[in-house]
């Protein structure tokens, strides 16, 4: 890698400490659904928040919570409250007006980058009418008090909530397995009926205007069809429409549909009645249609239809984990009748009973949806609540229709998937099956001595066997599907493809845990030959997990080998070895960054354009890609990375720049305390190379300023924060500029007119 400028002054002589970018989230929530209709009762709410806090210098104050203007419980996406004098922070949110309940919790962002939650309950407050409210209270004081813009007391309470864990941590462990299909549902407090209420109406802030979307794209044809069908069935139909068996598969078309289906299943984008019966059978078909068709197109031996390239084959993975299961026991005539029995049960209260039968059993058969998923699991949590209020018989009856709903819907965990194909494999899978099942449990039981004791141990072997498990299932679905596959080979096929999916989502999160461990413990600048060594280990477990993938699967493998070979041979102290890591971290980051733009360019303008169509905030469509990216193996690699890439620049005196952005610009270098508009306006209208102290991951480029035709930065970033993306996309150079000597270099250019080179 090389950065090229001409000349440079000290400036931040001492090295910032690195920003780290936690992934995290609040696994679980409070929600409150009446069971009668909830009527809009205004335009938004307003809650303020006036907290005490007494943080070091450079920490922030986060309110994180179930609500999406509050993060949907990712630090990520939370608010950020704003010092003031006396160590008050305040900030404030909007809802809308039919938010009954809002759960949250305070946490801080270290200067470090790193997120720390309160500890105790989650704080929940019961709104009752619109207005402004005032919440008022101090982080790690679960006690708090909220009153209304007239100074009068509203509902709050402290709320306990079982296995009140972070999200990524309880992914790593066994709360994950209880996780619900609703930490993903973003449609809002669902209609609980106990009559037959059923509405065809339309969202009102839904709209379909096709003007800005090109005449012949899919973009429009699914605009068009969402418009003119309202269902699940109606919906997946216009899918098959663009994908389905026969129809010629582009890129826009699957970059569309991903989104598309995402949407829905989230409740982005809310299904309704349409007249007619549409019980789960008929979805079935239809997705069983769609999967048929990315199927044949993608294997090594049988392939039939469009010959797709490697972006289109990294963007179709985005498509099968919403589509429906057409098992047996979902395309028969009549499926899914174990809820028509629970619904007709004597053991119950008669509201109850109607409240299954119309809100879930009836809603199924006539036009069965994502919804009904999160309304079972509203009514689960309800029966479940208090231990002896329901017969066990019924409550297991109902867990089991659950279980059954989620393997419709594609939403069960890999635990649950594996252990469903238990019985169907040889008896070296099913024992490794086993194996990564007592993993996790150890990986539950195992907190003590953290990276470098028993947790670390045992995330590394979990992330082994899950590495292992999804080897073999890849293996079996490499050569593709034959044109006359018998129904049973279709149906295992998906069957295993799902699996392989669930296996690549845990070992995201696995990874995620391994990266937090490694950087609270600082664990890369911890003296010793095997620090560097576990390190190398976890990124080839997430280079084989990316070469499983499909993505550049050959390269992929190699530096995966060429990883551990090092592990195996490297000696603490030998210069050519950490050289030779070196080489190889660098080729790792090429790799990801090819990944992070075939993402980039395979989705393009879809997501921005179908938001704008469907009249949704312009946020849901801009930050999409953002979303996938930082979702995915590579960017837990990218971590990974960064931490060994730093260790090694300091051992073996590099230049002392990370390539972040490849690319070159000219303009007069300027030194910026932060990257915002107020600090580019002061620099004038010409051209600047932006060389900036300050930074979180989060900056827009364009948004500071049009004249940024550059960007250094005196601390590392991660490749994949929000600002290294929208660098990507803008097509603007960005580095980082790592040790005394390289800001040394770029500082004595203050105030010259400067060209920056960034390559590799």
């Amino acid at each position: 890698m090389s950065t090229r400028l001409t000349q440079t002054r000290a400036f931040a002589p001492e090295r910032a400490e690195r920003q780290r970018f936690n992934v995290n989230h609040k696994l679980h929530r409070v929600t409150r659904v009446d069971a009668s209709a909830n009527d809009a009762r205004g335009d938004v709410i307003t809650i303020n928040f006036t907290l005490r806090a007494k943080l070091s210098y450079g920490d922030s104050l986060l309110v994180v919570g179930d609500h999406a203007s509050l993060g949907a419980w990712s630090p990520d996406n939370a608010v950020a409250l704003t010092w003031n004098d006396d160590d008050v922070w305040r900030g404030a949110v909007t809802v809308d007006a039919a938010t009954q309940s809002v759960a949250f919790k305070c946490a801080t962002r270290r200067a470090s980058g790193g997120v720390e939650w309160e500890g105790g309950d989650n704080r929940v407050i019961e709104i009752e009418r619109v207005g402004a409210f005032e919440v008022k209270g101090a982080f790690g004081n679960g006690a708090f008090e909220v009153t209304s813009a007239n100074g009068t007391s509203v509902e709050a309470e402290v709320r306990a909530v079982d296995g009140d864990v972070d999200g990524a941590e309880a992914a790593a462990t066994g709360t994950w397995m209880e996780a619900n299909a609703r930490d993903k549902w973003v449609g809002g407090n669902l209609r609980m009926m106990t009559a037959n209420e059923h509405s065809d109406e339309r969202p009102s802030k839904m709209q379909w205007d096709v003007s800005g979307l090109e005449e012949t794209g899919a973009a429009r044809a699914i605009v068009f069809a969402d418009e003119n069908g309202g269902s699940w069935f109606e919906k997946l139909a216009a899918v098959a429409n663009q994908i389905g068996i026969g129809r010629e598969i582009t890129r826009e078309k699957l970059a569309v549909c991903a989104t598309y289906l995402r949407w829905i299943s989230t409740g982005t984008i809310l299904c309704v009645e349409s007249g007619g019966h549409r019980r789960p059978n008929g979805p079935a078909m239809v997705g069983r249609g769609i999967f048929i068709s990315l199927e044949q197109i993608q294997g090594a031996m049988y392939r039939h239809g469009t010959n797709l390239g490697e972006v289109e084959r990294a963007v179709m993975r985005h498509i099968h984990p919403w589509l429906p299961s057409f098992d047996a026991e979902f395309t028969s005539s009549v499926p899914l009748t174990r809820i028509r029995d629970i619904a007709h049960r004597n053991d119950i209260p008669d509201e109850l009973k109607k409240t299954i039968k119309h809100t879930i059993q009836n809603k199924l058969h006539r036009n069965a949806g994502p919804e009904d998923l999160i309304t079972t699991e509203v009514v689960l949590e309800r029966i479940t609540a208090r231990d002896g209020e329901y017969s066990k018989d019924f409550v297991r009856e109902f867990k089991e229709f659950h279980k059954e709903l989620k393997r419709f819907f594609n939403a069960s965990n890999v635990f649950e998937r594996l252990e469903q194909l238990k019985g169907t494999l040889d008896a070296d899978t099913e024992a490794l099956i086993d194996d990564l099942g007592a993993a996790q449990r150890r990986l539950h039981e195992s907190t003590e001595g953290g990276w470098f004791g028993e947790e670390g141990d045992a995330l590394r072997r979990a992330l082994e066997v899950t590495t292992t498990l999804r080897t073999f299932f890849c293996a079996g679905l490499s050569t593709g599907l034959r044109n006359d596959a018998p129904d049973e080979s279709v149906r295992q096929r998906q069957v295993w493809r799902q699996a392989e999916l669930a296996m690549e989502e845990y070992a995201f999160v696995l990874l995620s845990r391994c990266n937090n461990r490694m950087e609270e413990q600082s664990a890369l600048g911890v003296e010793g030959e095997n620090a560097w060594r576990l390190a190398a280990n976890v990124s080839a477990f997430a280079l084989k997990h990316i070469s499983l993938s499909g993505w550049k699967s050959l390269e992929a493998g190699i530096l995966a080998r060429e990883l551990v070979a090092w592990c195996d041979s490297h000696a603490s102290g030998d210069k050519d070895s950490a050289i030779r890591l070196k080489a190889s971290l660098q080729r790792a980051k090429r790799l990801i960054d090819s990944h992070t733009h075939a993402i980039m360019s395979g989705f393009g303008d879809s997501p921005t354009q179908l938001a704008s169509a469907f009249g949704f905030d312009a946020h849901i469509g801009a930050t999409f890609v953002e979303s996938i990216v930082r979702a995915g193996v590579p960017f837990q690699l990218s971590r990974t990375i960064e931490m060994l890439s730093e260790g090694v620049e300091r051992d073996i005196d590099g230049d002392g720049f990370d390539p972040i952005v490849l690319g070159s610009a000219r303009g007069r270098l300027v030194l910026l305390n932060r990257l915002n508009p107020e600090s580019v306006q002061a620099c004038g209208e010409a051209d600047i190379i932006a060389f900036v102290d300050e930074i979180d991951g989060d900056e827009e480029i364009s948004s500071a300023g049009k004249n940024v035709k550059g960007v250094i930065l005196s601390r590392e970033l991660a490749h994949l924060s929000h600002l290294a993306i929208r660098a990507r996309q803008e097509g603007i150079p960005l580095v980082s500029a790592l040790s005394v000597e390289a800001r040394t270099k770029v500082g004595d250019r203050e105030g010259n007119d400067t060209i920056i080179r960034v390559d590799a």
